[in-house]
């Protein structure tokens, strides 16, 4: 049912997040010895940061972002991203903490694609060395 242990901390049985789950969530990512698999999806397709940002809770969703290196760009089944789904929210209904979450995944966007582009530069200029 994809439920992993990351996900039952993070979002439970669609409980509102304590600060324990915030705990519990930091103690696997940190926990050597617990494989975590921060991007498994469940049956729908959902991350668990898309679940998290589905149920607004995004105090876990910037835990999963910042500290577990959950991948924003992962589609659900309908090929609809965190970003979008948060952005139609902040459209919708506005919020400043889903617009603050938003900047930070818009933040977090450019960032990857500027490191791409530097990838991408740095490896050009490799092969013409060579």
């Amino acid at each position: 049912h994809g439920e992993t242990a990351l996900r039952l901390a993070a979002v439970g049985r669609y409980e509102a997040p304590r600060d324990e789950h915030l705990a519990v969530m930091r103690l696997l990512f940190k926990d050597g010895r617990v494989q975590v698999t921060v991007d498994a999806r469940d049956p729908l397709g959902r991350t668990v940061l898309w679940t998290a940002c589905e149920l607004e809770y995004y105090e876990v969703a910037r835990v999963l972002l910042l500290e577990g290196g959950a991948d924003h760009t992962i589609p659900d089944q309908h090929g609809v991203t965190v970003m979008e789904l948060v952005r139609a929210r902040v459209s919708r209904w506005g919020g400043t903490e889903r617009r603050a979450f938003l900047r930070l995944l818009e933040v977090r966007a450019s960032v990857r694609a500027v490191a791409l582009m530097l990838f991408d530069s740095l490896a050009s200029m490799l092969r013409s060395l060579c």
